[in-house]
């Protein structure tokens, strides 16, 4: 404090830390902008959602340079300046890609806790992302394909067993690449899609009805691809996306 503000990111000069918040398309034009900030010892944590930010970033900017992280909150633009937050959750959790704990990662933990965050430094940082990669990928599709928020949808017995096939093929992919998935994965994400607060909608389904460009390549578009990779059956996914693809860049023309 107080908060200093730049659109030139060249300006500034090596940082310590650099969270990279923008959205899945902006990933690798955003990344370009952050050269001048990194440092022997910067760390950028990707905070996007879906499991491949870090992936994407390592060929800009350095192997040496990105973490992985991980934000667990429901929130959206309501309007310039203004994010409503429309869960009930809201945490941090980032790691090494490399699982080992670092000072760096100590330093970050220990600055989050001052400033009053929820967070956890992790040596399983792709168990994280895969854990919110499972309910996003499948919420983020079956609300966006229904266009009705939670509490219209678990209820109805149909509904829930499309969530149910949906998760069990997410599941499969990721414990495919060798993910150590919880043996209960499945019955977590269950009970937690049940227990979402009944207004609550993804940002994806929020950014469809807005007619916005949607992150569905990269959630739902992600699980087919890496189904046909791992041969890996994911029926309900490639319905899904096929449903929503037409409108993956806004509303069609």
């Amino acid at each position: 404090q107080p908060c200093q503000a730049t659109d030139n990111p060249g300006a500034i000069g090596a940082v310590d830390f650099v969270l990279f918040c923008v959205k899945l398309w902006d990933v690798e034009t955003a990344g370009m902008t952050l050269k001048s900030l990194i440092g022997p010892n910067t760390a950028v944590i990707p905070l996007q959602n879906g499991i491949d930010a870090a992936e994407r970033l390592i060929p800009i900017l350095g192997k040496n340079a990105v973490m992985g992280g991980v934000a667990q909150i429901s929130a959206t633009i309501q309007e310039p300046g203004v994010i409503a937050q429309t869960g009930t959750f809201m945490k941090i959790v980032f790691g090494e890609l490399d699982d080992r704990m670092s000072d760096r990662g100590t330093a970050f933990l220990e600055m989050c806790k001052q400033a009053g965050f929820d967070v956890q430094c992790t040596d399983a940082i792709q168990v994280a992302l895969w854990e919110k990669f499972v309910l996003l990928a499948v919420n983020s599709s079956v609300v966006a394909l229904v266009r009705q928020p939670f509490g219209k949808l678990t209820p109805d017995p149909d509904i829930m067993d499309l969530f149910s096939a949906a998760f069990a093929e997410v599941i499969a992919c990721g414990r495919a690449l060798g993910i150590k998935l919880h043996p209960e994965m499945q019955a977590r994400v269950e009970k937690a899609t049940r227990n979402f607060p009944a207004t609550m909608m993804p940002s994806m389904a929020i950014d469809l009805l807005r007619g916005n460009r949607l992150e569905l390549p990269w959630l739902g578009g992600k699980v087919v691809e890496l189904g046909k990779q791992l041969g890996v059956p994911t029926p309900t996914f490639n319905v899904m996306y096929a449903a929503l693809k037409l409108y993956a860049n806004g509303e069609p023309k």
